[in-house]
């Protein structure tokens, strides 16, 4: 399926970063409908994986802007949850941090 595909692109390490993050962009103007999806919600987890903390917190924007629609749906729920919606509503400093030193534990491995 397409979404597979997307998933490989965005987990690639041969891929630039600046097409990832394009490839979020889109995502994040589109992300009710796609966040929705059964196969949609998970192009938006890894769209939220592979982006810098700039790109996640549009992102998480995005979905908090949609989270009434979203807690509607199974699978807009579940995406809620896996990108820390509620905890980047509630502290946003909070989770900017934490998602900070999930980046750079990653840069380590990586």
């Amino acid at each position: 399926a397409g979404s597979r595909a997307i998933e490989g692109f965005l987990g690639s390490r041969s891929v630039p970063n600046k097409a990832k993050f394009r490839l979020s962009d889109k995502v994040s103007s589109n992300v009710s409908r796609i966040a929705s999806d059964r196969f949609g919600s998970h192009i938006v987890e890894d769209c939220y994986k592979a982006c810098s903390i700039e790109k996640k917190k549009t992102l998480v924007q995005s979905l908090a802007a949609a989270q009434q629609e979203l807690r509607a749906s199974f699978f807009g729920a579940l995406v809620l949850k896996k990108c820390k919606v509620d905890e980047f509503v509630k502290e946003g400093d909070k989770w900017e941090e934490g998602e900070a030193s999930n980046v750079r534990k990653r840069g380590l491995f990586e």
